[in-house]
């Protein structure tokens, strides 16, 4: 008998595949949906609502669910597309968009940003959509993501890169169910919209778009005079009706008050006082360096010194020889002293040819700054006698700026005499400045050499001459070894000897004709860089060798103090445990920070009781939560301890005795920090609130009183015509008299399609009244308008506007030039959005409960 598993497994074969489809089911299909259900309805006893619409209440844990299962879906659509697009294919649903150049995903068509309160709007839009009759089925969903991977994919290719996108965690029933609930809301709210934006871009008429133009780039000038409320206070009744009292307090009871906003509120913000220990990184830097030794700066002076540190620019040293050559007074560059003697100098004169020397036994003449071509001379059959070179002063020629050309000096031509060594002797020479005119090639003619030798230019020579012309720009070491021959200069004049009297600059001693090829090939030599002095730089080298031990001194006292802080916490937390439950414990004792900060060369403060407003004026609000990495930081200190509800973010606050690092990098400080009491945000009784009710009422009156005030004087400002606006105030209020302001402009853009009210500094806090009345109102026209708060109402007076209308109109005729006006949208169609949702929310009953965070 054959008792092979395979031989079992084949047997039984139908049965084993009919369990195993069977358990298939169960797990992709029943357990999902078990889950889900399960999730849904988890703790419904405990779990708390966070909102409701039409009767439905959405608890906290299905809220959650959603939203983590938005945030996998919204990362399994970017890679199913990526996939689709490697294929060759593309998305074609409505609302996709592709960077083809960045290659990324940049809109997949549902809401991209997942969190809690878009898990409520979505809900809560799918259900509206489903009650006005859409209706998505898996048929019509499946239809959905064939187009979106361009039908290159199968389902089953789907639901796998699903599966291993969220790792096993989500099925088919969950993609199809949050896709379900997307599409409806999209579907929803687009249909809404479809008046308002057409796509991604607002609908806006060539009206609006001009009136935006205008908005962001006419600019004006005005001069304003400021009716402070304040003043019209005492002018109000102090005890208004019991009615007005309630009627505002109703009005106001659950509105924040704010100093950017006329609405009166009276809900309480919630506050909380702080303790916390400051690091200074200077101090502890400060402390280092008092400890270092004069001898431990010197030694690091000396081996950076070595390495080449502490040197001055070399800008320093051109600009003073930059100076030294600068003309003196007269006018007249300074005199050089003349270099050693080279066989090739610059001299200021044309190329002229260069005449043959006779062979006779004439010492060789050398005109010092001067470079002739070098011409060759037979040289006769007897014994070359050595000449020796005699200097003999050169001719002064006139001051006229000449390029200098170089050519080779003369080369005298050996004679029949005896070799007899005639010392040489040295007389200094002038320096001929060069001439800044264009050197010109003579023709070859005769012309006499010198005072004690003539001779006529051979054909022979002139050939040579030519020769020597097509090859001049040869190295000045390639023409030191040619033969050397005399030329003249300055248009075929024979020179002339250098008066007796005449000034001469004193020349260099002559050196050997094979040092002078290398001497002037040598560059000139710099002057040795200025070095910092020891003095100079002790303090810089002090807190450079002092900032990585007090950095980490400072890091350390930083973890040991919220170690302390840290271990109090818990041991707080554990007592209130055992409290709850009725064991008797002791308290634990909270740290003394002033001793902690002793000993850790720190120093502690406590603040409060503030709010997220008010926080902002301490020193630790800029401060923000410790990153990975300097400058690269988390939230700030106010955001961390009140935390973030809204619809973009949530961030819990921080728990009582919580220790929490923040770091302002600007200032170089380092703090630990806990909340040590906190008073929930409330609304407050109205006889808790009576006082500042009162107040709000008589500011309302006041704002009227102020305005007339204000009017009465624009009145007199426009019938006085051209007269400045200074005459029709009060003599005792010019100081609130403010003249030649701007130019600025209605709004100032400062991203894609967002833009801000513009930015008068002397003037406080204009809105959106004050630019309307200045630029609608004709120049020298005075209008009344108030600022944002409506605390002051300014009597305003245009003075100009700029550029030019016409210059306007041609810009706006370019369309990139419009895009900006079209991207602004208009004021009515944002208007119009916020009313659509806020009746749908009236009509739904739509109630919202923020969470608290534990």
């Amino acid at each position: 008998m054959n008792n092979s598993p395979f031989e079992i497994f084949r047997k039984n074969l139908k049965p084993m595949m009919v369990v195993l489809v069977f358990l298939a089911m169960i797990a992709f299909v029943v357990l999902p949906a078990l889950q889900t259900y399960m999730q849904r309805n988890m703790g419904t006893g405990t779990d708390s609502r966070l909102a409701s619409f039409d009767g439905v209440e959405l608890k906290q844990s299905r809220v959650d669910n959603f939203t983590r299962n938005h945030a996998s879906i919204v990362r399994f659509l970017r890679e199913l597309a990526e996939e689709t697009i490697a294929r060759g294919g593309t998305p074609r649903t409505p609302g996709f968009a592709y960077d083809t150049q960045t290659r990324q995903v940049q809109s997949i068509g549902i809401d991209s940003n997942p969190s809690q309160l878009a898990s409520i709007r979505t809900l809560q839009y799918s259900a509206q959509a489903t009650d006005l009759g859409f209706e998505l089925d898996d048929t019509a969903i499946s239809t959905w993501l064939s187009r979106y991977t361009d039908a290159t994919m199968s389902d089953g290719e789907i639901i796998a890169l699903l599966m291993q996108s969220t790792r096993n965690q989500m099925g088919k029933f969950h993609l199809y169910d949050q896709l379900r609930h997307q599409l409806l809301a999209e579907l929803y709210q687009r249909g809404a919209l479809a008046g308002v934006v057409d796509g991604q871009l607002p609908i806006v008429t060539p009206v609006e778009q001009w009136e935006n133009f205008l908005k962001l780039n006419q600019q004006a000038t005005a001069n304003a005079y400021a009716v402070m409320v304040q003043d019209y206070i005492d002018k109000t009744n102090k005890n208004p009706s019991a009615a007005e009292i309630r009627a505002v307090y109703e009005a106001g009871k659950d509105l924040y008050p704010s100093d950017q906003s006329p609405e009166p509120g009276f809900r309480r913000r919630e506050t909380a006082s702080f303790e916390y220990l400051v690091a200074n990184l200077q101090s502890f830097i400060d402390r280092e360096v008092a400890q270092m030794s004069e001898e431990t700066l010197r030694a690091e002076y000396e081996r950076r010194l070595a390495g080449g540190d502490f040197k001055l620019p070399e800008e320093s040293n051109s600009d003073a020889n930059a100076r030294e050559a600068a003309p003196d007074a007269s006018g007249d560059v300074a005199p050089e002293m003349p270099a050693t003697e080279t066989p090739a100098t610059e001299t200021p004169a044309t190329e002229t040819p260069a005449t043959e020397t006779p062979a006779t036994e004439t010492p060789a003449t050398e005109t010092p700054a001067t470079e002739t071509p070098a011409t060759e001379t037979p040289a006769t059959e007897t014994p070359a006698t050595e000449t020796p070179a005699t200097e003999t002063p050169a001719t002064e020629t006139p001051a006229t700026e000449t390029p200098a050309t170089e050519t080779p000096a003369t080369e005298t031509p050996a004679t029949e005499t005896p070799a007899t060594e005639t010392p040489a002797t040295e007389t200094p020479a002038t320096e001929t400045p060069a001439t800044e005119t264009p050197a010109t090639e003579t023709p070859a003619t005769e012309t006499p050499a010198t005072e004690d030798e003539s001779s006529w230019m051979s054909a022979e020579s002139a050939t040579r001459l030519v020769a020597f012309q097509d090859d001049e720009a040869e190295t000045a070491e390639t023409q030191a070894d040619e033969p050397v021959e005399t030329s003249t200069s300055d248009e075929d004049k024979p020179a002339e000897k250098t008066p007796a009297g005449a000034e001469e600059a004193p020349m260099s001693e002559e050196k050997p004709a094979g040092d002078q090829a290398g001497a002037e090939e040598k560059p000139a030599e710099k002057p040795e860089p200025k070095i910092e002095s020891f003095e100079e730089v002790k303090d810089r080298i002090a807190d450079e060798l002092a900032g990585p031990v007090a950095r980490q001194k400072l890091g350390a006292a930083i973890n040991e103090a919220t170690t302390i802080m840290r271990k109090y916490f818990n041991e707080k937390s554990i007592y209130e445990s055992d409290l709850k439950i009725g064991k008797k414990v002791t308290a634990p004792k909270r740290p003394d920070f002033k001793a902690l900060a002793r000993s850790l060369g720190m120093d502690t403060k406590q603040i409060g009781p503030l709010d997220e407003i008010s926080v902002s004026s301490e020193l630790i609000a800029d401060s923000y939560e410790v990153g990975t990495e300097q400058f690269q930081r988390g939230p700030s200190f106010a955001v961390m301890m009140f935390g973030v509800r809204n619809g973009q973010s949530f961030i819990p606050k921080q728990q009582l005795f919580s220790p929490l690092q923040t770091a302002d990098d600007q200032t170089g400080k380092s703090y630990v920090s806990w909340k040590t009491d906190e008073t929930e945000a409330y609304t407050p009784s109205l006889d808790e609130a009576r006082e500042e009710v009162i107040m709000a009422i008589r500011t309302q009156e006041a704002r009227k009183l102020a305005r007339e005030a204000a009017e009465s004087i624009a009145k007199k400002v426009n019938e006085a015509g051209d007269k400045p606006l200074a005459e029709s105030i009060p003599a005792d209020k010019k100081d609130f008299l403010f003249e030649d302001l701007g130019p600025f402009s209605w709004m100032n853009s400062f991203g894609f399609g967002r833009a801000s009210i513009g930015n008068v500094p002397q003037l406080d806090s204009v809105g959106s009244q004050f630019m309307r009345e200045v630029f609608t109102s004709e120049i020298g026209e005075a209008g009344v308008a108030p600022n944002q708060p409506e605390r002051v109402f300014y009597v305003v007076r245009p003075t100009g506007f700029q550029p030019p209308i016409d210059e306007l109109k041609r810009r706006f005729l370019q369309p990139q030039e419009r895009m900006m006006a079209m991207l602004l949208g208009n004021e009515d169609a944002g208007a119009i959005v916020r009313g659509f949702y806020k009746s749908v929310d009236d009509a739904m009953g739509f109630e919202y409960d923020a969470p608290e965070a534990e």
